[in-house]
């Protein structure tokens, strides 16, 4: 609700001009002294009021009685209360505006539209230009990832050839080991076969009795590049070589305690008596044994050897 005030009303509320007529005839009345009364407040009318209508507020009225009013000058005027506009009633969120100020809107849908399309132009455009600076700083990225690269490998193929100057100094080392491990390949090839016989006929010697020596010996084995020709008889064990021993007694020799000795050998696969001969008081004997690999001494096969 609005309330409206007429220039001389608003005048008199401020205190320029008297309220009414009567007020100013009360100014150029002569002064008398009276009793101070409080001033009268606007009637303000708060009924309902049409469109451009201008509400009506009645000035302060003239006491009544014998005594007259002292004149109101600018000093000593009485300042009309304010009145304090009525607080607006709480509208519902759902309520419908009944009577309100109408609006039209003029503006063509065309416009509506053609601001639309702008604003959704101006996002595309923002959003291809977000996806350029993704691209880009993904480019600059990869860019770095890439210069790194190139420079570890430079400095990876600078060490392969400094590494490749290293070694073609010592390229005749590189010979002379290649020279020597072919020269032990070849003497674990040629001495895989080898039998130390000193030792082995001092272990014979061992085995027979204390009358008895060996006279001769004779030793058929394997070499480096033939194989020993096996036995062709049932229940043959494999041999690498054939040791022929023959041996010399002052008595007639027992030949199961010489077999019995031999058993102990190493690489000992068999043994077969031959004939005992008898010249001078001196009995000769005979002996044909078998060997396996058992007999190698190893020697060139030893690692670190």
């Amino acid at each position: 609700m609005k309330f409206y005030l007429t220039k001389a009303q608003q005048r008199a509320a401020q205190g320029r001009e008297p309220a009414s007529k009567s007020a100013r005839a009360a100014k150029s009345a002569p002064a008398e002294k009276a009793p101070k009364q409080a001033p009268a407040s606007p009637v303000v009318s708060a009924g309902p009021m049409m469109a451009g209508a201008q509400a009506s507020v009645a000035a302060p009225a003239a006491p009544s009685g014998p005594t007259a009013q002292a004149p109101m000058t600018r000093g000593n005027a009485a300042k009309p209360a304010s009145v304090a506009p009525p607080k607006p009633a709480k509208v519902p969120k759902n309520a419908v505006a009944i009577g309100g100020v109408p609006h039209v809107d003029l503006l063509p849908l065309e416009v509506r539209a053609e601001r639309r399309a702008r604003q959704n132009v101006r996002r595309a455009w923002l959003g291809v230009v977000g996806v350029a600076v993704i691209a880009v700083i993904a480019t600059g990225g990869a860019t770095l990832v890439s210069m790194h690269a190139q420079e570890d490998l430079a400095t990876s193929q600078g060490e392969t050839s400094s590494l490749s100057a290293e070694q073609a100094k010592y390229a005749k080392v590189k010979v002379v080991e290649n020279q020597t491990t072919l020269i032990d390949a070849a003497r674990q090839v040629g001495g895989g076969t080898d039998i130390d016989w000193n030792a082995y006929l001092q272990k014979l010697q061992a085995t027979l009795p204390a009358d008895t020596t060996i006279k001769s010996v004779s030793v058929d084995s394997a070499s480096a590049t033939t194989a020993y020709t096996q036995s062709s008889a049932a229940l043959q064990g494999v041999r690498i070589g054939t040791v022929t021993v023959t041996v010399e007694s002052p008595t007639l020799p027992s030949v199961p305690k010489l077999l019995n000795g031999l058993v102990t050998l190493p690489g000992y696969v068999d043994a077969t008596p031959g004939t005992v001969n008898a010249s001078d008081g001196v009995y000769t004997a005979n002996i044909v044994m078998h060997i396996n690999q058992d007999a190698y001494s190893g020697l060139y096969t030893k690692k670190g050897k």
